[in-house]
């Protein structure tokens, strides 16, 4: 029986994890992208000098190219996804596509390092493979479990591939590849390095639950359970600053309960606050 009750529990779970963002989120979400598009923006633009800075302290010319080459793609896709985002921020496929590009962009940068015959720097890097956590964190920003679920099983997949690229260039702890500036390899660290993604995702999951919780209440009304004046203002501020990068119209439309001061004295506060949470039900 237990057994049974069990298997039946997981299929609902599981919907849970991956059913679409409720109105609430994907408004906090569209806010989130931005956020992070922004962001990107900036640590791209950093990222651009760098090869300038490493020609100068004598990086040799193919590195120098290759990198710039790369910040430059990285800043041109940048600009494009905070465009869109502005344009668009309640686009849930723009999410996935800023999620994937972060992550893949991380991926890109070590297996550069497999295909220069730097494997250690690949698998033991303390600077570009954090950037999988932040960018697995920034999901959480988001607002959607499927955005976060899709980062993390990503970077997995792709990190994988990483180790399996080092592995093939045979023995990494040979005494050939001395003198091991960036490290030997362990198996070990390579799973605990794989287990901290599968951690980060379950924190930005958690993250994203708890976002829910504290916007629900903050954000909705406890008498009538629709969206308080808090919620409007943020969402009329976007609605607004969409409306004049697209040049689309806006329509607001407000109303007013005839006679409700008239009807709370005859019949009481009680039948008032009945009469508010059946309009409210009714306009939603």
């Amino acid at each position: 029986m237990q057994t049974g009750g069990t298997r039946q529990q997981r299929p609902g779970a599981i919907r849970r994890l991956l059913e679409p963002p409720d109105e609430l989120m994907l408004e906090a979400g569209a806010i989130g992208e931005v956020l992070v598009a922004r962001i990107r923006l900036v640590v791209v633009s950093l990222i651009v000098l760098m090869p300038p800075i490493a020609w100068l302290s004598g990086a040799r010319i193919e590195e120098v190219f290759t990198g710039g080459v790369m910040a430059s793609v990285a800043l041109v896709f940048a600009v494009f996804l905070l465009r869109k985002v502005l344009r668009d921020g309640a686009a849930v496929r723009w999410r996935f596509v800023s999620a994937a590009f972060d992550i893949t962009s991380i991926s890109l940068v070590l297996a550069l390092f497999l295909a220069q015959g730097l494997p250690h720097v690949a698998i033991n890097s303390r600077v570009v493979y954090e950037l999988y956590l932040l960018s697995i964190a920034a999901t959480a920003l988001r607002g959607d479990r499927r955005v976060c679920l899709f980062a993390g099983g990503l970077a997995l997949v792709q990190y994988i591939a990483i180790i399996a690229g080092a592995a093939s260039f045979g023995d990494l702890n040979d005494a050939a590849w001395a003198p091991f500036r960036y490290g030997f390899h362990s198996w070990g660290d390579q799973v605990s390095r794989l287990i901290l993604i599968a951690a980060m995702t379950l924190l930005a999951l958690a993250c994203v639950h708890q976002t829910r919780k504290l916007l629900q209440l903050s954000s909705q009304d406890r008498l009538t359970g629709i969206r308080n004046r808090a919620w409007l203002d943020s969402r009329l501020a976007r609605e607004v600053g969409e409306t004049a990068l697209t040049r689309r119209s806006l329509a607001l439309a407000m109303i007013d309960v005839d006679d409700f001061k008239e009807f709370n004295d005859r019949y009481g506060h009680l039948a008032g606050d009945a009469a508010l949470r059946a309009i409210a039900q009714r306009l939603a």
